[in-house]
C-alpha cells in the first residue's frame, strides 16, 4: 500500500480503511500492517472494504 507522508498522513491513510481499522509501520521492516481497534486482529493485507447498505426501494404508494 502507498504509506502516507507529511503531517496528518496516518489519518488520511485511515480515512480510507473500514470503521475500527487503523495501520501502523513495523519499525524493524518498515512494513505496514493493519489493526483492528475493536477485536485487537492484526494482518499484513489491508482490510476488505465495507459495502455501502443497499437503499431500500421506495413504499408503493397507496390509492384511495
Amino acid at each position: 500500500p502507498t504509506q502516507p507522508s507529511g503531517a496528518g498522513g496516518a489519518a488520511d491513510a485511515n480515512s480510507g480503511l473500514p470503521p475500527g481499522w487503523i495501520w501502523q509501520q513495523d519499525p524493524a521492516t518498515q512494513q505496514v500492517f493493519y489493526v483492528n481497534t475493536m477485536n485487537g486482529h492484526v494482518q499484513w493485507e489491508p482490510p476488505a472494504p465495507v459495502a455501502a447498505a443497499p437503499v431500500p426501494a421506495p413504499a408503493p404508494a397507496l390509492f384511495a
